[in-house]
């Protein structure tokens, strides 16, 4: 509960200052945070259930816990593929805005 709870604090603060001069890191940092909150979360969850004695060895009525663990890998993938595309996006971007400047330079000179 600590760990969700400090989790979500750093989350909250990081959302108020955007403490990055670039918006990419700081759309990459608050995916992360945001990803590491719901891994807590759903794992307090998951302890609260077990101290609830609902769940026995041949249980088969944990599908609501199931689908939540199954969304949140489904969402660990999807937030580092949009970072993954972001941070290519960027590298094009700079590549291009580079050359541009390149180009201007050498005209510059002539």
């Amino acid at each position: 509960m600590t760990a969700c709870l400090i989790s979500t604090c750093f989350l909250c603060t990081h959302l108020m200052y955007y403490p990055y001069r670039s918006m990419h890191l700081n759309r990459l940092q608050t995916s992360a945070y945001t990803v590491l909150t719901l891994l807590y979360f759903i794992g307090l969850v998951m302890v609260l259930k077990d101290e609830s004695g609902n769940r026995d060895e041949g249980d088969s009525d944990n599908t609501e816990l199931d689908v939540l663990l199954v969304m949140l890998l489904l969402a660990v993938f999807a937030v580092s593929a949009a970072t993954i595309g972001d941070a290519v996006w960027a590298a094009v971007s700079w590549l291009r805005s580079t050359k541009r400047l390149l180009k201007k330079m050498q005209m510059r000179s002539e």
